[in-house]
């Protein structure tokens, strides 16, 4: 059980760390020329980092569900 919950944990927060890195990389690119830019972007790192979490949380249930049935593969022979 310890092993799944760390799965979990582990691979929600790379995925995590990964998601924000990827918006916050792709958010500096875009050229800001007006006060309204500036405001989109706000908006765009706001719902991105919204969609991030559950996002992540998906992936890291994907990864424990896919590591717990591989375990119980190779237990079975």
């Amino acid at each position: 059980m310890a092993k799944n919950v760390l799965y979990f944990f582990v691979a929600s927060f790379i995925s995590f760390i990964l998601l924000i890195a990827g918006l916050l990389i792709w958010v500096s690119r875009i050229p800001t020329r007006d006060p309204s830019d500036a405001d989109g972007k706000g908006f765009a790192i706001v719902y991105g980092f919204m969609a991030a979490v559950p996002t992540s949380i998906i992936i890291g249930l994907i990864v424990t569900i896919g590591a717990y049935a591989y375990r119980k593969y190779k237990e079975r022979g």
